[in-house]
């Protein structure tokens, strides 16, 4: 049986695996437009789904990661590298310097 706790999903699957912590601090800063979760999901989409203005509302920022994923039929570790590409191009404020 497969170990399916924390340390063990860590151990086993550390070559693809990326943990992304937090959200709440872009959301609270003046950073709307530059760190914004939504802005950079949306960026990722426009290449696939053109059309898309927002994330619509209701729809989690993961739910809309697992559509975009689903629509633009590219392998994950591409869309993974965008997001990282986009992540390593973020601003850092002085909040996130407190932690």
């Amino acid at each position: 049986m497969a170990d399916i706790t924390f340390d063990g999903l860590l151990h086993d699957r550390s070559s693809d695996l990326a943990l992304i912590i937090g959200n709440g601090i872009n959301r609270y800063i003046e950073s709307d437009t530059v760190n914004s979760w939504d802005r950079l999901l949306i960026d990722i989409a426009h290449e696939y789904m053109p059309d898309i203005k927002a994330i619509p509302k209701g729809i989690a920022l993961t739910e809309f990661y697992d559509v975009l994923e689903l629509k633009s039929g590219a392998p994950t570790s591409e869309l993974q590298g965008k997001f990282r590409d986009l992540l390593l191009t973020s601003r850092q404020y002085r909040p996130h310097s407190a932690l």
